[in-house]
This record gives C-alpha cells, sequence and structure tokens, in this order.
C-alpha cells in the first residue's frame, strides 16, 4: 500500500464545449467537478494501474466539506 498526503487539495472543474469560437457566444454542454491535488492524483492513478493507496491530507474551509 502506498500512503498520499496532499497538502492542498483542490476541485477542479472541468466543462466540456461542442466546439470553441473565438470572439464569439460559447455553451457549456456539460461541466464536471472531480477531487484534485498532487497525492489525491498519485492516488487515482495507482488505483487505475491496479494497486492499493491511501489518499491522506488537510481539508479546511469550503473546499474541504465538498471533498469530505
Amino acid at each position: 500500500m502506498i500512503v498520499t498526503i496532499t497538502m492542498n487539495p483542490a476541485i477542479d472543474k472541468t466543462v466540456e464545449i461542442d466546439h470553441l469560437m473565438t470572439g464569439g457566444l460559447n455553451r457549456i454542454k456539460k461541466v464536471v467537478y472531480d477531487v484534485g491535488g498532487k497525492g489525491i492524483n498519485v492516488s487515482k492513478t495507482i488505483k487505475e494501474l491496479g494497486g492499493v493507496s491511501l489518499a491522506t491530507g488537510f481539508l479546511c474551509g469550503s473546499t474541504g466539506k465538498m471533498i469530505e
């Protein structure tokens, strides 16, 4: 098992659009929120590769409440 520590976890926001029109109106098709941060991303990768990992760190504020 690999233990990771994320000192500054984050919420990543990804938006999907049909096409990007520079200087024009771009409508968002889909929004995805995902927990991120270096240690968390490493733990996700370990899991995808079939390994076992424990992601640890510190949570506070509104971002911490969302991650929790």
